[in-house]
């Protein structure tokens, strides 16, 4: 009897939705976190140095902080058949507490089997595509895939952001 009153005394109406949605959401960054993080530093990384950036997996523990990057391959924009650097594995302990109020915060880091101007089995420059979608070279304007106003380069001394909506910036 016992059991059946505390059943009937939960309201299951205001119970079970929001059980599903905590089950959705530690689902989704369970199992979509990893990948997400994978095409940020890859885009980041291809839009930082203008050459392809590989890299094999990325493995996210968030109960413990960990990020660990492996095969991670940065090629010379220069010379697209050398790697700027590459590193077997890159590990990186993070302060949760940090992460909670929005900073990210390294407490340790490690990186193993650097090394540096390494050949590349294949070329490392961007393809036509892929820099028009970088640099926003597409034929609607300077946008990236995002849709976010892309600027290439500034003046000295030019304001990174304008805040008149009437007026373009000069």
């Amino acid at each position: 009897k016992l059991k059946t009153k505390y059943l009937n005394f939960l309201r299951w109406k205001y119970v079970l939705p929001r059980l599903l949605l905590l089950i959705t959401v530690v689902a989704s960054v369970r199992f979509g976190l990893d990948p997400l993080l994978h095409t940020i530093i890859v885009s980041a990384g291809q839009s930082a140095t203008g050459a392809k950036v590989d890299l094999a997996a990325v493995e996210t523990s968030l109960w413990d902080g960990c990020v660990q990057l492996r095969d991670l391959q940065v090629a010379n924009p220069q010379s697209p058949l050398q790697n700027l650097f590459e590193a077997e594995r890159t590990e990186l302990s993070l302060d949760v507490n940090a992460l909670l109020q929005k900073r990210v915060v390294v407490r340790n880091g490690e990186i193993a089997g650097l090394a540096f101007d390494t050949e590349r089995s294949e070329s490392g420059e961007i393809e036509i595509a892929d820099a028009q979608a970088v640099r926003g070279d597409d034929v609607g304007g300077v946008h990236n895939g995002a849709g976010h106003q892309v600027v290439e380069a500034l003046p000295v001394g030019a304001p990174l952001f304008h805040h008149d909506r009437h007026r373009p910036p000069v």
